[in-house]
């Protein structure tokens, strides 16, 4: 009863001022709490962009993300070394027109559920101001901590020039091939015609000129 009597007493101007004052350095502390909380996440942010386009710098392989429109967002320094396409040409633009790839024009594997995640070692070739790229891909798609999907991330290496000697190793290995083919049937021809030769000499009471061929075996010439 004392307490609520008392409380019901109206304040005195002082007492009112404190109150107010109070109330307002509650409210400062307040709002200079929620700056610095504010100023952390940004700054965490800041460190966060940081590590990652160092990263995409550094990567020894070429490198660039995604959002999920397909449009390019970040593309690293070996992704320019390996293509000649510069980041700010290629930065907003739908990936499978800035990259010309021949697999993905025919359906983007990255966001296709039906497609298992990560991708690895994926062949493309691509169409680059008038010169053809070959290159092997990974590609994954990243989320965020609730495991909602925010884009994808792809990272190719050029095997144009290994993918040329693989060619000509197999063009080299066929050529070959034939002319052992055309070899073993020259000799096999030569066999036979010694064999007739022998033959004919028999009829007329010589002895065979080509002895070696007598036991010939078409096994030995292989």
């Amino acid at each position: 009863m004392i307490n609520d009597f008392l409380t019901s007493l109206p304040l005195s101007p002082q007492r009112t001022q404190r109150v107010c004052l109070n109330q307002s350095n509650q409210e400062t502390k307040e709002l200079e709490d929620e700056i610095t909380e504010r100023k952390r996440a940004e700054e965490k942010l800041r460190e966060r962009e940081e590590r990652k386009d160092l990263m995409l710098r550094t990567m020894p392989s070429a490198l660039f993300t995604v959002d999920l429109n397909r449009r390019i967002t970040s593309w690293n320094k070996k992704a320019e070394d390996i293509t000649g396409l510069k980041a700010e040409e290629v930065i907003g633009k739908d990936c499978i027109a800035a990259m010309n790839c021949d697999a993905c024009k025919k359906g983007c594997s990255l966001f296709d559920d039906s497609i298992e995640k990560p991708i690895y070692g994926k062949e493309c070739t691509m169409g680059i101001n008038g010169k053809l790229l070959t290159i092997l891909k990974n590609a994954d798609i990243f989320r965020d901590s609730q495991g909602i999907v925010l884009g994808g991330l792809e990272s190719f290496i050029d095997v144009t020039e290994q993918k040329r000697a693989e060619e000509a190793l197999k063009k080299k290995n066929e050529e070959l091939a034939r002319f052992n083919k055309q070899a073993v049937d020259r000799e096999l021809k030569m066999v036979e015609l010694k064999k007739e030769i022998n033959a004919l000499r028999e009829e007329l009471g010589k002895e065979p000129r080509y002895k070696n061929a007598i036991n010939y075996k078409e096994s030995e010439s292989k």
